[in-house]
């Protein structure tokens, strides 16, 4: 019930990403192309984002050790909820940064890398694994 809910939570996000797209299409342009330097931040918050996935799910195979902080999952995630939700947040991340203008985009993927790390850091400091 709880991944139903987690679904239909993200699904809600994305169609509120594309209405606004959709209201602003008229004042937006063709997406900027990538350069290597886009593709580098990229690269490292994929990198970044499928260690957190691990150490999420990690969580989620021991509830009795471990308790999620992020509210959107909840405090004691299932497999299906961890995977769910990393799935459509990299499609929805992914999204963004594509349609930001270049200047935007790095921003917008630097501050992505510096709260995964936040986030990857403290998980490793309380001692979590990664659970592929």
């Amino acid at each position: 019930m709880k991944s139903i809910v987690l679904l239909i939570a993200l699904v809600w996000i994305v169609v509120f990403l594309l209405l606004a797209a959709l209201l602003f299409a008229p004042q937006a342009r063709a997406a900027d192309p990538w350069d290597k330097a886009d593709l580098a931040l990229a690269g490292t918050y994929l990198a970044l984002k499928a260690v957190d996935f691990g150490q999420t799910r990690y969580i989620a195979q021991h509830p009795e050790r471990f308790r999620e902080c992020n509210p959107i999952i909840g405090r004691h995630p299932s497999e299906s909820d961890v995977i769910v939700y990393f799935a459509l947040g990299a499609v929805v991340d992914a999204a963004v940064a594509h349609f930001l203008p270049s200047k935007w985009r790095k921003i917008y993927l630097g501050a992505r890398i510096a709260t995964s790390l936040v986030c990857v850091a403290n998980n490793a400091s309380i001692g979590l694994k990664v659970a592929w």
